[in-house]
């Protein structure tokens, strides 16, 4: 007898931000669990908000390569708990989803230092809102922290780490955002 999805799947998740918070929770596990129904479901949106309170980062900025609409949506899912504010903001008003992907570090560094410069306070973390923001490559999220002497929340980062029970943490930036050593889950 072959084994089906269903017989072995027991983790479903949503790999892209703004369409976890465009959608909203419900949706997407409920999308999820058509496929999947005895899987535990997560997504990018969720997972990011789970790094910022594990860290306790209540007051934080956001940059993201989204349209005004998009990036205001996930400026208030950051917000609908009420435990967490977005207190500055960049938005790269990008009109193509394809278009974050090529984003380069700079233009990243650069969204990051003017959403802390532009916030009236000090920020706890920057959120770097895209999945498809290429930044989890070796050393970037530490360098970016050390040139900018702020926190680094990312999609990829945050997921990567969300998902442990299947894939543990493997560079100390993802480690770092969940207090735990890098390979340990």
């Amino acid at each position: 007898m072959a084994l089906t999805p269903n017989d072995y799947c027991n983790v479903a998740g949503l790999a892209c931000t703004s369409m976890s918070f465009t959608l909203g929770p419900e949706i997407v596990d409920a999308e999820l669990q058509i496929a999947h129904p005895n899987a535990h479901t997560l997504d990018m949106a969720r997972s990011q908000l789970k790094a910022l309170r594990t860290m306790g980062c209540t007051n934080v900025g956001l940059v993201t390569p989204y349209i005004d609409l998009v990036h205001n949506n996930n400026v208030k899912m950051l917000e609908s708990g009420g435990d967490v504010t977005v207190a500055a903001s960049v938005n790269l008003g990008l009109v193509k989803s394809e278009w974050s992907s090529m984003v380069d570090q700079q233009t990243i560094i650069d969204a990051v230092q003017r959403t802390k410069a532009i916030s009236k306070t000090p920020l706890d973390a920057v959120v770097l809102g895209c999945s498809a923001l290429r930044v989890c490559v070796p050393g970037f999220i530490t360098d970016l922290e050390s040139t900018t002497g702020v926190n680094i929340v990312t999609s990829t980062q945050v997921w990567r780490r969300t998902k442990a029970w299947l894939v543990t943490a493997t560079t100390p930036e993802c480690a770092r955002a969940f207090h735990c050593a890098p390979g340990l889950p």
